[in-house]
């Protein structure tokens, strides 16, 4: 990890690896981030998918980059 970095993500909240067809749910939950993603997803098919619903969603300026 980085100095002043205690999150192995840059700062993204939730990293969400898929699977060729994973059905991936994120439902109610507050979330908050001050790095470059609130929730990231990466990998799957076509038919993988990802549900969010009934979630909190509060994203900060990014602590490495403020001026973004």
């Amino acid at each position: 990890m980085l100095e002043g970095d205690n999150c192995r993500a840059m700062g993204n909240a939730l990293e969400i690896g898929m699977f060729s067809a994973s059905r991936v749910e994120v439902v109610n939950n507050s979330i908050t981030s001050q790095g470059d993603c609130l929730i990231v997803s990466h990998n799957g098919s076509s038919a993988a998918q990802l549900l969010l619903a009934n979630n909190l969603l509060l994203g900060k300026v990014d602590w490495r980059q403020p001026w973004e």
